[in-house]
């Protein structure tokens, strides 16, 4: 099977997750669910002022809109520190966790398929 054909397989599964998840998530949105669960995953929790700083992916305005309609949509929640309420984390929800787990599940089908 080509590269292309396993990306393509791929895309198809990942598409199958998203929609399984109900996950209408546009390509802005998920980079910031990916950069806010990449750090959680390094345990370095991303504040809300290091998400919109990301200026290469959208405007100020823009990720602060996409931000909110991740929290509003249950994809990532807003912790205060214990003894430090002035700066706001955002860590990725359960569903986004169970998401990315069903996404990696997906490259391994495709990769133990490769034949």
């Amino acid at each position: 099977m080509s590269n292309r054909s396993l990306y393509l397989r791929f895309m198809g599964l990942a598409n199958a997750v998203q929609k399984g998840a109900g996950a209408d998530i546009d390509p802005i949105a998920l980079k910031l669910l990916e950069a806010i669960t990449d750090g959680y995953e390094q345990g370095k929790l991303l504040r809300v002022s290091d998400v919109l700083e990301l200026n290469e992916l959208a405007s100020y305005a823009t990720l602060h809109k996409k931000l909110e309609q991740l929290k509003r949509n249950n994809w990532v929640a807003v912790k205060c520190m214990v003894g430090d309420h002035r700066s706001r984390y955002l860590t990725p929800t359960k569903v986004t966790l169970k998401y990315f787990d069903n996404l990696g599940k997906a490259l391994i089908k495709v990769g133990q398929n490769d034949c």
